[in-house]
């Protein structure tokens, strides 16, 4: 629909006049009205601004709406903001300087308020006139839509108390990323990132440059773009008690139980290193997913450094990553941390 498109619907016998008015500028945000409509909505799946002030370099700004409604009569369920939130994060301003004359240049201007939801009574039901966007890939919107549907009656499947765990969901979630170009010392990069100090602060800096995180979808950590590319990827593992039966305390009897394994399924060639030890040196160009078992990664009490060397072949680089005892349970007492603050 564009600007000034008048539309006529008649529903039951009811007419009803909705006007569609095309914006100017994209709306990324909008604020949820109190509605029984949207009882156990939260605001935060309608703020859509992912892309913010020294955010990962992953993340990326969705817009929300790009129509307004005009309707008369109804009950409004989203409507704009006024806020300087589209000035710094999609125009750019928001630089440290011009935070303040921008956020007061916004507050002081002119403010019209804008429909994009909108329940209308018709007989003894409503009709629902909505402008936010179906993105079947986006879960915030996935939740405004299941929430708005389950209130007004309509039956939702999901398999949240039915689910049960597979093998790849006790794996690792996430990890940090960064690729080998050829114009680097691969030596020299590798050393950095094994060294026994190696340490990345919340923002994902690094000597080699911004790495950037990535988070298991449908069993995997897939790292995107990366045929034929070296990467590396990194990870900070806490246990709260040693393992490593080398470093035990006086009086404390040797014990080799409390050492993991580690189970890898991966695509690649790679290399696996903890603490600065290589624990596997594996070499495959089929691009086909393999199961690697790894006995005893030993790890120390506190932050130990886990680190993948991945070279990929035809193929992006996909791996699954699951810390297990010696009685093949998957441990649920260590965690995992991208950065070090």
């Amino acid at each position: 629909y564009y600007h000034g498109k008048a539309v006529s619907l008649c529903v039951f016998g009811f007419v009803i006049n909705v006007q569609i008015l095309h914006e100017v500028l994209l709306f990324f945000l909008i604020q949820l009205l109190t509605c029984f409509l949207l009882l156990l909505n939260h605001a935060h799946d309608l703020f859509h601004i992912e892309r913010a002030s020294y955010a990962q370099l992953t993340q990326e700004n969705t817009v929300v709406c790009e129509n307004a409604i005009e309707i008369r009569g109804g009950e409004w369920l989203w409507k704009n903001v006024k806020n300087p939130w589209h000035d710094f994060f999609i125009d750019g301003y928001d630089q440290e300087y011009r935070k303040v004359a921008v956020a007061t240049m916004r507050e002081e201007s002119d403010f019209e308020a804008r429909c994009y939801g909108l329940a209308i009574s018709v007989g003894l039901g409503a009709i629902i006139f909505s402008q936010v966007k179906l993105l079947d890939d986006n879960d915030k919107l996935k939740r405004v839509y299941t929430r708005l549907l389950s209130n007004l009656g309509a039956e939702i499947q999901t398999l949240l108390l039915s689910y049960t765990k597979d093998e790849k969901d006790y794996g690792i979630a996430s990890v940090m990323a960064l690729p080998y170009r050829d114009y680097q010392d691969y030596d020299k990069m590798e050393s950095y990132f094994i060294a026994p100090d190696f340490i990345l602060n919340n923002l994902g800096e690094g000597a080699y440059g911004w790495m950037k995180p990535l988070h298991k979808k449908a069993g995997w950590i897939t790292v995107p773009d990366s045929t034929g590319q070296t990467y590396f990827l990194t990870l900070f593992v806490e246990s709260e008690i040693n393992r490593d039966p080398s470093r035990r305390t006086t009086g404390v009897l040797p014990d080799p139980s409390i050492v993991p394994d580690l189970a890898v399924g991966i695509n690649c060639s790679f290399k696996l290193f903890v603490n600065g030890k290589c624990h596997i040196d594996y070499r495959d160009s089929s691009s086909e997913c393999v199961d690697k078992p790894i006995e005893d990664v030993v790890l120390s009490q506190g932050t130990n450094r886990l680190v993948f060397v991945c070279q990929a072949g035809a193929e992006d680089i996909r791996l699954n990553v699951c810390f297990k005892n010696k009685f093949g349970n998957y441990m649920d007492d260590l965690r995992y941390f991208l950065t070090m603050d």
